[in-house]
């Protein structure tokens, strides 16, 4: 009676330990959500807004990626802005540069990848000249869409968003007093095309 009771013991330790040896190594190969294909894990990437050049501006997007589905975007840019006069019909540029601040949470299993929902917070600063008001535009956006990232790399990006900035220029009803195209509420286009480190 004891030795048939001390082999069948014997025998559900062993299967317990082959079951939990098991669940380690398929938990070893579980791709980490930081893993991209066949590569090291990626953490940072850098992007350009191809669409940007089409209104006069360049610029560079950074992207980090600070745990599993979470990213913080920095991007700044640098160009021309469209700017009348109230009053009159004159269209004149103005140099610009500015920036934004953004977070993302993408719905991928890897890095960089996957459909993401986002926000940030933006500020541009419009350089007067002798004859016009210069200004600064803050305000702040939400943005949805996706990226991709290739087995080489090569991020591919694109989304919708919404944005509203305020203008800081005084707001005098008079010929002369410029309007700076670009405050209020505007839709966003995104595209980006960059790697992936």
């Amino acid at each position: 009676m004891l030795r048939p009771a001390l082999a069948t013991l014997a025998t559900c330790f062993a299967l317990l330990t082959t079951g939990t040896a098991s669940a380690a190594d398929a938990e070893t190969r579980e791709p980490d959500a930081l893993q991209p294909r066949g590569s090291a894990p990626r953490h940072l990437a850098l992007s350009l807004n191809p669409l940007a050049l089409g209104i006069g501006r360049a610029g560079v997007n950074v992207e980090l990626a600070l745990a599993p589905h979470h990213e913080l975007v920095v991007s700044g840019f640098g160009g021309m802005r469209w700017t009348n006069y109230v009053g009159g019909d004159t269209v004149v540029t103005r140099p610009t540069f500015g920036g934004e601040l953004g977070y993302r949470y993408l719905f991928g299993r890897r890095a960089f990848e996957g459909a993401f929902v986002g926000a940030s917070a933006l500020w541009e600063r419009v350089v007067p000249d002798d004859d016009a008001y210069g200004t600064m535009l803050l305000g702040g956006a939400l943005d949805v869409g996706g990226q991709v990232v290739t087995k080489g790399g090569v991020l591919l990006g694109a989304g919708l968003g919404v944005q509203y900035t305020a203008s800081t220029a005084p707001r005098i009803e008079a010929a002369g007093v410029p309007v700076f195209v670009g405050a209020g509420v505007l839709p966003r286009l995104l595209m980006s095309v960059g790697y992936a480190f």
